[in-house]
């Protein structure tokens, strides 16, 4: 019999191999399981990614946009920060799937999200919500800057031409954390607001207040205004205009009152003189397609500038025309002219200014002059009545200048005005 002698010292070597050996093993099985584990996590990761991925235009889909806006909704509360949501449709989608296909369809998508993704700024949380509808979460910006932050989008969209298929336009609509409460509300209001813009004519945007609500609600339960195109609709868009500055508030109001006394003064019919107030009441429209740097701009305007404003009477009186009849239009338009022939848009002298719009550009200047502006403080009457009677015959129709004179002497004047 052999006997076999292993000293400790050989044991405790054999010993330590084992272990090492086992520690390997475990280590390798280890960092395989956790190889793995993090393996899966990123795929998981991946796929929550491309979850919240719309898949055309890589852009947010609807539920990221949602996780977002409840993000920046509690933020903006937490905070007291201002909130809004503005929402894009591209209009008659159908009739480009249906003229060019649906291949053009999805190139008209793709392009435009990447036109909007130019056009969104630092901050701003762009999405996809439906089949050709965008979102935008504009965290610190309120109601006023949500309506222009879409017109620039909206007028940048249009602007140029999609190859293959030509214009392409945009319906927006916006809303403020500050007037709807939550961020369910928010998406809500906004949306609504999106539908008033498609029901317009579409190629606008409109901003969600209480007030544009329940005129547009109120009227759209009477037959008189179950089609779109209406002065009730119309004023709707005057509100959003004079929204965007307190002191414009009640001035369409205002000036069709004080067109209104003229019309009668000077010896209209009373069916003709209501039917100047109309379009005194949305002599403004037009400058809803102003831009608010250029319609609010403190220093003076240079000739782009100036060039700019002198547009708006040409607008306005393409959008009046849904509502109003041709002469009405016709004084929307040319509320600008001067007596003396240095008016706007068309230059018209005299006489050839119609007689609504003498009446309507003379309550204009007077509602101007005597009211708070952001640029200038208001004149006071005498100081008003003063700069009337100067431009008698230059700016202003001489009768018309008259008859205006005659009503503020008279005290009829501050009382028409003032009752709006």
């Amino acid at each position: 019999m052999v006997t076999l002698v292993i000293s400790s010292w050989a044991l405790t070597f054999l010993a330590g191999g084992l272990a090492w050996t086992w520690r390997r093993e475990a280590h390798a099985a280890t960092s395989l399981a956790e190889r793995r584990l993090r393996h899966r996590r990123e795929s998981e990761a991946r796929l929550e990614a491309l979850a919240a991925v719309d898949g055309l235009t890589g852009l947010s889909n609807h539920r990221s946009f949602h996780d977002r806006l409840a993000g920046e909704t509690a933020r903006a509360e937490r905070h007291e920060r201002n909130l809004s949501v503005a929402i894009l449709d591209v209009d008659h989608f159908k009739q480009i799937n249906d003229r060019f296909g649906h291949p053009a369809g999805d190139r008209v998508l793709t392009e435009t999200a990447e036109r909007l993704r130019g056009l969104v700024r630092n901050g701003e949380h762009l999405a996809r919500v439906g089949g050709e509808e965008f979102a935008l979460v504009l965290p610190d910006v309120d109601g006023v800057g949500a309506f222009a932050a879409a017109e620039r989008i909206r007028r940048a969209i249009a602007s140029t031409p999609y190859e293959g298929v030509g214009s392409v336009t945009l319906s927006a609509g916006v809303c403020d954390l500050a007037t709807a409460g939550s961020a369910g509300e928010l998406y809500r209001l906004a949306d609504r607001a999106l539908y008033w813009s498609k029901a317009h004519g579409r190629n606008l945007t409109f901003r969600y207040t209480p007030e544009v609500a329940d005129e547009l609600e109120h009227r759209s339960a009477t037959s008189e205004v179950q089609r779109p195109d209406t002065i009730a609709n119309l004023r709707a868009l005057v509100a959003l205009v004079a929204d965007r500055h307190p002191s414009t508030q009640h001035h369409a109001e205002r000036v069709a009152a004080i067109a209104h006394a003229l019309a009668l003064e000077t010896g209209w019919d009373p069916e003709r003189a209501h039917r100047l107030r109309d379009a005194a009441l949305v002599h403004d429209v037009g400058k809803i397609a102003l831009r608010e740097e250029v319609l609010f701009k403190h220093g003076p305007l240079d000739q782009g500038d100036l060039a700019h404003i002198r547009t708006h009477p040409l607008i306005g009186a393409r959008i009046a025309a849904r509502a109003l009849d041709p002469e009405q239009a016709s004084w929307v338009r040319c509320h600008h002219e001067r007596w003396d022939g240095t008016g706007y848009p068309a230059g018209l002298r005299g006489t050839t200014i119609p007689d609504g719009a003498q009446l309507l550009g003379l309550a204009d200047a007077w509602d101007a002059m005597t009211s708070d502006r952001w640029y200038r403080a208001a004149r006071d009457h005498e100081q008003a009545l003063t700069e009337i009677a100067r431009q008698a015959g230059l700016h202003f129709a001489p009768d018309a200048a008259r008859r205006l004179v005659e009503l503020a002497e008279s005290g009829r004047l501050g009382r028409i005005a003032g009752a709006h």
